[in-house]
């Protein structure tokens, strides 16, 4: 890996680990060494999630999946619904490839509407 690509993940890296901080709650930092040590690339001594990040160059069947939940789910909005407060659905994408574990995509911007649903405000 060249000195570009180094630079551009460490960047990445640093990038999410300040916007987990605003979002959160929690300071996240990188992981210094992984590359030589291995493991994660962000985290917080206060919870127990370990993020690798990945930056690439082109993700676009990605984003279109991601593309279609957020349109799903601003549908599912337009809904009759009979909750008091305005509803806002969090679009989420699960894939899985064959002989392989189901992962899960959501924005970022997200995560927390996401926790509050899933854990109950």
């Amino acid at each position: 890996m060249g000195k570009l690509q180094r630079n551009r993940g460490a960047n990445y890296e640093r990038e999410v680990a300040n916007e987990l901080t605003d979002l959160l709650g929690h300071e996240f930092r990188r992981v210094l060494g992984q590359e030589r040590d291995g493991g994660g690339d962000v985290q917080s001594e206060d919870v127990d999630i370990l993020f690798e990040c990945k930056r690439r160059r082109s993700l676009k069947c990605l984003y279109d999946w991601m593309d279609q939940a957020i349109v799903s789910a601003a549908q599912q909005d337009m809904k009759p619904q009979s909750h008091i407060a305005p509803l806002r659905t969090v679009p989420v994408v699960v894939f899985r490839g064959d002989n392989a574990q189901s992962l899960v995509i959501l924005r970022l911007d997200d995560i927390t509407d996401f926790a509050g649903e899933v854990l109950g405000d």
